[in-house]
């Protein structure tokens, strides 16, 4: 699998992050995408994380991720480890 780049740039800056050959266009809006993005996060804190898988399809998890990765400037990547050695080790 090829890792995703940064979409073209205009005056220097980046425009979005997706995988090649993904069709932006196909992606939902902004709003929606962040609407499915907060409702698996609030389901995920309250209750747990196969309730939130329930709440939200993965597909629509999945192409709500990239909607809002291909409209961003920057991307953060979080791990999830239990301390910093295991953390780097992931990351390596």
């Amino acid at each position: 699998r090829a890792p995703s780049a940064p979409s073209p740039t205009t005056g220097g800056a980046i425009i979005g992050f997706t995988k090649p050959g993904v069709d932006v266009a196909s992606l939902p809006s902004t709003r929606d995408a962040d609407v499915v993005l907060k409702r698996f996060d609030d389901t995920q804190r309250k209750e747990s994380t196969s309730d939130a898988l329930t709440a939200c399809t993965k597909p629509a998890l999945a192409q709500s991720t990239r909607a809002l990765a291909s409209r961003a400037s920057r991307v953060m990547l979080g791990v999830c480890a239990s301390d910093a050695a295991e953390g780097l080790s992931t990351l390596k």
